[in-house]
Parts: C-alpha cells; structure tokens; sequence
C-alpha cells in the first residue's frame, strides 16, 4: 500500500511513501451493525514526508464538544461522487457542518461518531448522504 501527498491527482504528481504497518483500532469490528464505530486507522510508513506549502498536518477534533453547530469542516477524498460512479482521479473536498449529538445518534444508535451535513447539498459529500439514509 502507498500514500500519495502534495497534488490533488490520485494516481500522479506530488510524492509518495510505502506502508510499513495499518495500526487498527482493537475495538473496530466492519461486521459489527455499527461498523462507523471505531473506524479510524494509523498508517506507519517507511518515510515521512517533508511539510510543505502542499503537504501539512491537519487538526483532529479532540471531542465532540470541541465542535459547535456553527462551525464548518472540511472534508475532501477521491471516492465515488454518486451512488452508481466511479472514484474521482482528482481530489474533491467539501464542506459541512456537524449535525448536533442528539441527530446524529438517532441515526446511527452510537455516540462515537460525527455526524456531517452539507450546507450546500451539492452532491459531493457522499458521506453526508449515507449518515442522512440511515
């Protein structure tokens, strides 16, 4: 597996770094009927990669309580861009406000989940669209 940093083409430009480990989280089941808890991952490569005006770190929010339903996020991937497309080969980001702790669980019956949604309906936040279905 590799990681591609500093350009927003999915399969050229900018540079890339090999996997050397997946560190997933103990509590993550993708069985699970609640397979949105705990899915985050870590990925260890082999080299860092050198920040730049292209390639930085991001914030983490710590909580949900660090967010309040005023902000916005932005949230960006090369997935699919409607329900029957195919994955996008340049980047494609949007931005969303988090829906409030109460909605979010009763869609997705945890509390260990952000819940987002697109104050734009443009139609890019295919996350967006799934948490609003469920």
């Amino acid at each position: 597996m590799t990681i591609r940093a500093g350009t927003v083409f999915k399969d050229q430009g900018g540079f890339t770094r090999k996997v050397q480990q997946v560190i997933v989280n103990e509590k993550y089941k993708s069985r699970d009927k609640y397979k949105y808890d705990f899915d985050l991952a870590l990925l260890k490569l082999t080299e860092s990669f050198q920040l730049d005006k292209y390639i930085k770190t991001i914030p983490l929010v710590r909580s949900r309580k660090d967010l309040k339903a005023t902000d916005v996020v932005t949230i960006s991937g090369w997935g699919k861009v409607s329900e029957t497309g195919s994955t996008s080969k340049i980047l494609k980001y949007n931005r969303a406000k988090p829906l409030s702790s109460f909605t979010c669980f009763f869609k997705t019956r945890t509390i260990r989940i952000l819940c987002l949604e697109s104050p734009i309906n443009n139609g890019v936040c295919g996350v967006c669209k799934r948490i609003s279905q469920l």
